[in-house]
Parts: structure tokens; C-alpha cells; sequence
């Protein structure tokens, strides 16, 4: 990633999660993704948030410049517990200028809240603005790297960044018209996906990439559920089905003869037991979970290899 989205993605991150470096909400905010979308993805952050995963692990994750973010981010009105979710799509093919990024919190689209984090990102940025803003018919937009990025307020919660290709596109979603990825060219793959999990994505693979293990997949979908430890969820489209049932009993049997070596590095049974590998219809299915019990173990064997 350039400056150009990097400098709106890390603004993202900078108030949320973790620094930069290199359903409800989610699915309005993914309405805002462009048809030209290949990839598209999100994260329900108050659900990564509320994790036992993440808060085992809390004190790690917020400290030194994520502490630093976060401190800046709630002195803008905007600290972690107003973010709802983050969503983007994108044509891996066409770099920075083919990317949108829609941002989700309680009064991220309000002109002081957005004057201060830029006032923020200023004094981090040797005095650089990293936007200026203006009002075009009623709404304030955002523009950034000189055009190279462009920032809608869709409304006082919402913001949607698009790479200086798609800008036009996704001002028409913003204003109600144009057709949304999630509705039309990856309407079939995001129905084998569940935009309700914490993390979650959906895309199609490149005829550039489908070679090698890849060789014959044609699309995939993912989610992540941390509500209860972790559970995910992964699938590959392939061919057809007769394709699908015979590479899920490959890789099956491949998993068996391997599972046995994760014990070594700490991975308890109950999770390596849990992994299933399945057809359904032409889309291999991989899935797995680990309880909140499992995860405690996996954190005392990584404390016990890195001498803690």
C-alpha cells in the first residue's frame, strides 16, 4: 500500500485497533463498495474488541504506539468504543487507485471530530496535512495526496475513502445510485461468507494467481468468530463438485499425516481434532475452533518459547 490509501487506512487503525504499519454497520458500509470490486472484507470491531482473544492479550496490544493512537483517537471524540466496523473491497490488480475503504464510528463523519484527528495526524506527520477538507453540495469530502485518494462523509458515523479510480463510482454510491459489489459480481461468492463475524471476506482469485496449489480455484470466502474463543470458517470454489469432493479428501488425508506435529508447538489436541475439511457442492470447506480454554493454552506455551 502507497501513501495514498495509507495515509486514510492507517487514520482507520490509528483510531482503532493497532497502528499502521505497511452485519448491521458492516453491511450498510459494504453498499459503498463499487461493482468493480474484486475482494471485499470487514471487521466488526466492538466484536474483536469484546474477544477473549483480544482481551487476553489487551495489554500487549495497547501499548507503545497503539496506547499512543488511542489516547489521540479519544481526545477527538473517537476513542475504541465508538467504532463499529471497517470495511473495504478492492482489484488487487489496480493498486492504490482501485481500492475503498468505509469507515464506521459514533461521529467520525463530524467536521471538528475530523479537524482534530487531521490536527493529529499533522503533528505526527512533521507538520504535514494529511487532507483538506471542503463542502461540495452539502456534504463535506475529504481529499487526499492531491487527489490521489478522496474522502466521502456519507453521514455523521460514516466515512468512505476511494482511490482516485474509483471515486466516481463510489460518490454515486454515496448519493444512492450505482450498483454495490455485494449486489451484483460477488453477490454468489459473499453468500458462502457471514458479514456478521468479527472478520470476515470474500473475493475472487485471479486468473494471475490460479496456478500452482491454486491451480483450478476460482473464488473464496472466510469468516472469524471470536465471540467465544475462536472459531473460522474457509471456502474455495472450484470447478465443479466432482473436483471439490476429490481435492477436500486429498487435502484431508494430507492434514492427518500433519496434524500430529502441531503438538509440538503448543496447540492443544481439541483444536487440531476440531479442523474439518469438506466438500459442498463445487466449494471445498475448511473449518476449526478453539475454545477460550484452548487459547490460554496456546498463550502460556508462546510465553514459555519467547522466555516469559
Amino acid at each position: 500500500m502507497n501513501r495514498t490509501l495509507a495515509t486514510t487506512t492507517c487514520a482507520a487503525a490509528f483510531l482503532t485497533l493497532t497502528a499502521c504499519k505497511g452485519g448491521g454497520a458492516a453491511g450498510d458500509a459494504a453498499k459503498l463498495i463499487p461493482d468493480a470490486a474484486t475482494v471485499v472484507g470487514g471487521a466488526n470491531i466492538q466484536a474483536m474488541m469484546k474477544s477473549p482473544l483480544y482481551e487476553g492479550n489487551k495489554e500487549m496490544l495497547e501499548k507503545g504506539d497503539q496506547k499512543e493512537a488511542m489516547e489521540a483517537a479519544k481526545a477527538c471524540n473517537l476513542g475504541p468504543d465508538t467504532w463499529q466496523s471497517v470495511v473495504f473491497g478492492a482489484d488487487p490488480e489496480g493498486g492504490d487507485a482501485k481500492m475503498a475503504v468505509v469507515l464506521v464510528a459514533t461521529g467520525l463523519g463530524k467536521k471538528e471530530n475530523l479537524e482534530c484527528i487531521s490536527g493529529k495526524m499533522k503533528e505526527k506527520n512533521d507538520g504535514k496535512e494529511p487532507w483538506t477538507m471542503e463542502e461540495k453540495d452539502g456534504k463535506l469530502v475529504l481529499t487526499i495526496d492531491e487527489g490521489d485518494a478522496i474522502g466521502y462523509v456519507v453521514n455523521e458515523n460514516t466515512l468512505a475513502v476511494a482511490g482516485k479510480d474509483w471515486a466516481g463510482a463510489v460518490k454515486e454510491l454515496v448519493d444512492g445510485k450505482g450498483k454495490p459489489a455485494i449486489e451484483n459480481s460477488l453477490k454468489d461468492v459473499l453468500g458462502r461468507t457471514d458479514m456478521s463475524k468479527a472478520v470476515w471476506a470474500a473475493g475472487v482469485i485471479p486468473a494471475s494467481m490460479a496456478a500452482g496449489p491454486a491451480d483450478g480455484m476460482k473464488d473464496g470466502a472466510m469468516w472469524v468468530d471470536m465471540s467465544s474463543g475462536l472459531e473460522l470458517m474457509a471456502s474455495v470454489g472450484v470447478k465443479d463438485a466432482d473436483t471439490a469432493t476429490a481435492k477436500a479428501k486429498e487435502l484431508s488425508e494430507q492434514y492427518d499425516k500433519m496434524k500430529g506435529m502441531a503438538g509440538g508447538f503448543g496447540v492443544p489436541t481439541e483444536i487440531t481434532d476440531s479442523v474439518k475439511i469438506e466438500a459442498k457442492d463445487a466449494a471445498i470447506n475448511v473449518s476449526a475452533k478453539a475454545s477460550k480454554e484452548d487459547l490460554e493454552k496456546i498463550n502460556e506455551a508462546v510465553k514459555k518459547q519467547l522466555g516469559g
